[in-house]
């Protein structure tokens, strides 16, 4: 069956208007379904050019206990009870050259072949939630060689809005130790660590970066699913990392490390090399690192730890309901997700 056609038209009026599916599919939303979308992603992903990640009905029970998730966000498309193509919606609060915008991350588009027809509107809903609720706007992401690039921006042109690619993100990879190191350094308490967290969180110069507060930095550094941290020889004040470790969906469901925060506060590149070091020893038992290029933080440390350049590479994009976001930004400090 045919998805309904997308006309374009102003902004107030496409995205006041709910998106329909003809009986017996309905709209639903995510939250309760998760078993089933990981089975999804599992069948969906599986022919992408990317080697795709393994979400877990637990990893993915963990993203929506981020603070802030509001289940409505996360629009699903159901067939007389069965899950068959959702997306996941997140929020972020971000500092735009100053100006803190409250955005949603809109993540994970998944669609089953029998309901491949919705996926335009699926996306659709899922901006004029976003839009309903009082969001200014969507931060997303999608692989370079994934079609989903043309899809969600054309589907935002539709609706009026100017989606704009603000950054490719190209990507390093390393190779974590095989074994930890015997260390006798006492680690920070976890309100010790999520201080310095914010601390060197609100120090980061980027035209675009990432608003924290205190609940969502304790999610992100102690109870997100896979949590890794470290911070420098047990100060996370004097430097920190953060990151966590996701299965690749391959054969071996090979342990990845995604690096994610890098503060080297005032750290010297010794002391850099140093604390990197001691961050990968905690994920050891990840068989590969990757880390994102984002601008804001000094690359050079992976380097000297043998992280080279990885064929992996993500388009960001930023959608704004009552602006239009820069032509392009040298530097963010986000999580790509």
């Amino acid at each position: 069956m045919a998805s309904p056609i997308l006309q374009t038209s102003p902004i107030n009026q496409r995205l006041n208007r709910p998106m329909k599916v003809p009986a017996p599919y309905e709209f639903g939303i995510l939250q309760g379904h998760l078993e089933e979308a990981s089975a999804i992603m599992q069948a969906t992903w599986a022919n992408n050019v990317e080697r795709a990640l393994e979400y877990t009905p637990e990893f993915l029970a963990s993203c929506l206990d981020y603070p802030g998730v509001e289940p409505h966000q996360s629009p699903a498309i159901y067939k007389d009870g069965k899950l068959l193509a959702f997306i996941m919606g997140l929020p972020r609060s971000i500092s735009l050259d100053g100006r803190k915008l409250k955005l949603l991350l809109p993540t994970l588009f998944t669609v089953s072949s029998e309901a491949r027809s919705f996926g335009a509107v699926l996306w659709t809903e899922a901006l004029r939630r976003a839009y309903q609720a009082g969001y200014d706007g969507t931060i997303h992401f999608c692989a370079v060689t994934n079609k989903s690039n043309e899809i969600t921006t054309s589907l935002a042109r539709l609706v009026g809005l100017k989606p704009q690619l603000v950054m490719s993100v190209n990507y390093l990879m390393g190779l974590p130790p095989a074994a930890p190191q015997p260390t006798t350094v006492a680690d920070a308490t976890p309100d010790e660590f999520c201080d310095a967290f914010l601390r060197h969180a609100r120090q980061v110069r980027s035209p675009a970066a990432r608003l924290w507060t205190v609940e969502e930095a304790r999610w992100q550094c102690e109870t997100r699913t896979g949590s890794v941290k470290a911070g420098f020889r047990g100060d996370p004040q004097r430097g920190l990392i953060t990151g966590y470790i996701q299965n690749i969906a391959d054969a071996k469901r090979t342990p990845c490390l995604l690096i994610e925060d890098i503060f080297w506060g005032s750290l010297l590149q010794p002391e850099r090399v140093e604390l990197l070091r001691q961050f990968m020893q905690r994920a050891n038992a990840a068989k590969i690192a990757v880390v994102p290029q984002l601008g804001y933080a000094d690359m050079s440390p992976f380097v000297e730890l043998g992280f080279r350049s990885s064929p992996r590479k993500m388009n960001l994009y930023l959608t704004l309901w009552a602006e239009c976001a820069p032509d392009s930004l040298e530097s963010v400090y986000v999580d790509v997700f």
